[in-house]
């Protein structure tokens, strides 16, 4: 069956989904690990469409630009 799932990048770990929707402003560009990490954990909790929502025309706010092999 079809489900919606809201929840935190912290809850989520471990778990994938088949699209997974990011709010992108959430992760802003920082030089902290934790950002980073967490950035990565919810990336990658998709298994076929990740789709990051956000503002457009707020380049100070991507989200890191690091590559991931997913």
């Amino acid at each position: 069956s079809d489900r919606i799932i809201l929840s935190s990048t912290h809850k989520i770990k471990g778990l994938q989904a088949p699209k997974v929707f990011v709010l992108a402003d959430t992760y802003l560009r920082r030089e902290k690990d934790e950002e980073r990490n967490l950035w990565f954990i919810a990336i990658t909790r998709t298994q076929r469409e990740l789709v990051l929502i956000g503002k457009p025309g707020k380049p100070e706010q991507k989200p890191p630009r690091e590559e991931y092999e997913v």
